[in-house]
């Protein structure tokens, strides 16, 4: 017997030992038990783990399936040979260990990671000590950062004189703008009630109507808008504020009174000020 683990020294681990039972000599290892039979050893390495995944609870955002997450510590599971003590790598670096059960099933909590890309991979290996391949890397990105508010808002169809001061004769206006690349847009109105939706381009650029569920216009007056982007990651930006009002009333008649200046006369600004209020009133359907 002695002569039989000499010649198998190097095989046996720390604390290991080969015991004759019944004519088969029995491995004692510190996790498992296994039998040989006379003369042979299991140098065979596992199979390489099956591709590694996180968990949906841990995969957050719009998408479960995406590894794209806020979640700075995930957890990861696979499938490996039973009971094979399965070590996990983060970007090539061994950060922990997990052991397989019954199934060969195994799950891993990581420490908190940075943000950015990380590669996961793991190896398993059996009760003899033979580690097998890394398994095929899982690409992750962690993402605890909020996107920017949306920015550059504006309506399609801001009527009148000036094109920028959300004032229109339009009760179906569309709102645009720029926001984060591939981010979902959520505009609500100054009920909180969630008018739309929309995912911004690849150039984070976006559109949307202004109308909620079951209108068909918009009602005169002045209305408050506020929009917000959500990032692939599941994280929110701050919202930003869209006031506009709606007039699409025309005037009560069509002549515009001047009064008079000082000598009976029209100053320069007088006149600046008659012209663009006739043609504000042109504008007006």
């Amino acid at each position: 017997m002695a002569g039989f683990e000499e010649g198998f020294g190097e095989l046996l681990g720390g604390g290991d030992s080969l015991e004759k039972t019944s004519g088969t000599f029995e491995l004692v290892h510190s996790s498992e038990g296994a039998v040989l039979e006379d003369g042979a050893v299991d140098v065979t390495a596992p199979e390489t783990p099956g591709v590694v995944d996180m968990i949906a609870a841990s995969d957050s955002g719009r998408f479960s399936s995406d590894n794209i997450t806020n979640v700075a510590a995930p957890t990861f599971t696979g499938n490996t040979e039973p009971y094979a003590l399965v070590t996990v790598f983060i970007d090539g670096v061994a950060v922990g260990e997990a052991k397989a059960n019954a199934a060969g099933d195994w799950s891993y909590t990581a420490s908190k990671l940075s943000d950015g890309a990380h590669s996961v991979s793991v190896t398993s290996a059996d009760a003899y000590g033979n580690t097998s391949d890394p398994s095929a890397p899982l690409q992750v990105v962690i993402d605890t950062q909020a996107p920017s508010a949306p920015s550059q808002l504006s309506i399609d169809s801001d009527s009148g004189s000036d094109a920028t001061d959300g004032l229109t004769s339009d009760a179906t206006p569309v709102a645009n703008g720029v926001a984060e690349p591939n981010s979902l847009v959520t505009i609500t109105d100054e009920n909180g009630v969630v008018v739309g939706t929309t995912t911004a381009g690849s150039d984070g650029s976006w559109s949307l109507s202004l109308l909620g569920a079951g209108q068909t216009a918009l009602e005169d007056g002045s209305h408050s808008f506020a929009v917000t982007a959500t990032d692939l990651a599941g994280n929110f930006s701050e919202s930003t504020a869209l006031d506009l009002i709606i007039d699409t009333k025309a005037p009560s008649d069509g002549v515009l009174e001047v009064s008079e200046g000082a000598g009976g006369y029209l100053n320069i600004k007088e006149v600046s000020d008659c012209v663009q209020a006739i043609q504000s009133r042109r504008n007006r359907p």
